[in-house]
């Protein structure tokens, strides 16, 4: 009769233990990722964070209502940029003071006007935006002081 001598035994609780603590970790870390997660950073350029808050509303400030954090454009949208759309959206109309689908010469930089709100919704579809809604637009058109007009103090 052999004896085949056995070899030590090892413990590998160690291990699955370190492997289960560093699984932990990971998902920890890619949890707070997605929960810190802010607008893609392409949707910020050239946008302004209005904070999540309370904000009073109305002519006379009468109607508090509290509004989450949004990203609006810093500036209108203009003729020049309008244009760019238009000429892949061969749907839409071009605004009546246009020549055609040509802006008018000096007003390039301009801010488009004139065009039906349908049509500005799918411009803001289009670079994957939305237009603010009425309560949005008022609370950044007050500015972060809440004046009444942005060139004076009454409010």
């Amino acid at each position: 009769v052999t004896v085949k001598p056995q070899s030590p035994r090892r413990n590998r609780l160690p291990l699955f233990a370190g492997l289960v603590v560093v699984g932990i970790l990971v998902a920890i870390v890619a949890a707070v990722l997605v929960l810190n997660s802010k607008p893609a950073l392409i949707l910020s350029n050239g946008m302004v964070k209005v904070d999540r808050g309370m904000y009073k509303l109305g002519p006379n400030k009468e109607i508090s209502k509290t509004l989450l954090e949004f990203w609006i454009d810093r500036h209108a949208v203009t003729n020049s940029e309008y244009a760019q759309f238009l000429s892949a959206d061969t749907d839409q109309k071009s605004p009546g003071y246009w020549n055609g689908n040509s802006v008018p010469a000096g007003l390039a930089q301009n801010p488009v006007h004139g065009i039906a709100w349908d049509s500005a919704e799918k411009y803001c579809q289009s670079l994957g935006k939305r237009l603010p809604s009425e309560a949005e637009w008022e609370v950044a058109a007050r500015g972060p002081n809440g004046f009444d007009f942005p060139w004076d103090t009454l409010s």
